[in-house]
């Protein structure tokens, strides 16, 4: 649709393959807002998961668990 490629998509797997820890977070530094990013998670909610120490909770327990933890919203959006 853009006149690229149609390896494009390979290429840029390829590459963040390939790419470093740090040079990740460099490029995350210099073109991400953190303020700015949403994080969306799919899953069934009811999943069983084991927190470290063995405690066995749902995921949605552990997901909300998480953002109170690092002071992040959490707001449930229903699948259509």
């Amino acid at each position: 649709m853009r006149k690229e490629p149609l390896d494009t998509l390979d290429k840029i797997q390829d590459a963040f393959i390939m790419a470093s820890r740090e040079e990740l977070e460099i490029l995350a530094g210099r073109l991400l807002d953190p303020k700015a990013l949403q994080v969306f998670i799919v899953g069934d909610k009811a999943t069983r998961v084991k927190r470290e120490g063995g405690t066995e909770v749902t995921l949605e327990d552990d997901i909300k668990t998480l953002a109170k933890t690092l002071g992040l919203q959490y707001k449930e959006i229903k699948l259509r």
